[in-house]
């Protein structure tokens, strides 16, 4: 009796082993969030190193045109002795949280180092490196070898959640920029020198992730569809309120992203030779 059953079962399998599996081959897939609801993602590290890298923010350098460098840059002071403090040297670092919550129109922006992405509908494969690109502004990565993948209303929204910041002005116009900033000015002869000499005070204390600067791109933080990324994340502002400013800025991210840094100063005695006050700016 046992033998007839395991003879049966053995019958049974042969038969489940013999009849072809009915399948349908994936051909698309389509990604589609509640429109009230943006997704929110999180990259993880080696994926943020590596958007920050290709989108610009890269490692520590300059962002944008080379021949900018030797350029003049000034910053404005309401105070006369945080002018002259540095000239002394002494640097003083603010944060893009400082900056997010000034209550003056021209010095807050609440959107400072943040971008928004909303796809509406776009469509393609793996092999559609454009496609790849926006898919991944919307945080959605490409696997190798997908076809007909089509991606509806998602949204994206990245920010850098804080950053020490230096934020300068390419443009010396003491009767417009000193009305709103400051009437105490300092020029900086060598940007990019003055920008190695902060980062490499800047590791002295804090374990630095990147740092970047460069002129600020006015252009609006929202892009969509097939559109490309405006500029670096933490470099591009809207045009209709800040563009006059010409602004050059100086931006370092620490490493693990805190959400929240403490501004503070350093004191570096070769920035003295960078620097000096334009004193007919003064009333």
């Amino acid at each position: 009796m046992e033998m007839m059953m395991g003879r049966a079962s053995r019958a049974k399998n042969a038969r489940r082993l013999s009849t072809p599996i009915k399948t349908k081959p994936l051909q698309s897939f389509v990604f589609q969030p509640t429109i009230s609801q943006p997704t929110s993602y999180q990259p993880s590290g080696r994926e943020r190193r590596q958007r920050e890298k290709e989108e610009g923010q890269g490692m520590a350098g300059q962002i944008g045109d080379e021949e900018f460098t030797n350029k003049h840059i000034y910053r404005f002071f309401q105070d006369k002795a945080h002018a002259d403090a540095l000239v002394s040297g002494k640097v003083w670092l603010s944060t893009l949280t400082k900056c997010r919550a000034y209550e003056d129109q021209f010095q807050g922006d609440s959107g400072e180092g943040t971008m928004h992405y909303q796809s509406g509908t776009i469509s393609g494969s793996s092999q559609d490196q454009d496609f790849v690109e926006m898919a991944r502004h919307a945080n959605i990565g490409v696997g190798n070898n997908n076809n007909n993948i089509e991606i509806i209303d998602c949204s994206a929204k990245n920010m850098i959640p804080d950053a020490f910041v230096i934020c300068t002005t390419e443009h010396f116009s003491p009767d417009n920029i000193g009305e709103k900033f400051g009437k105490y000015c300092v020029e900086i002869s060598n940007p990019k020198l003055f920008f190695e000499l902060v980062t490499a005070n800047i590791k002295k204390h804090q374990k630095m992730y990147q740092g970047a600067w460069g002129r600020i791109i006015y252009k609006e933080r929202k892009f969509s569809g097939r559109d490309q990324i405006p500029g670096p994340i933490g470099f591009v502002k809207p045009p209709d309120k800040y563009s006059d400013q010409r602004e050059v800025r100086f931006i370092w991210t620490i490493q693990g992203s805190p959400p929240l840094l403490e501004p503070f100063g350093l004191n570096i005695p070769e920035v003295k030779y960078l620097c000096r006050r334009i004193d007919n700016t003064i009333d």
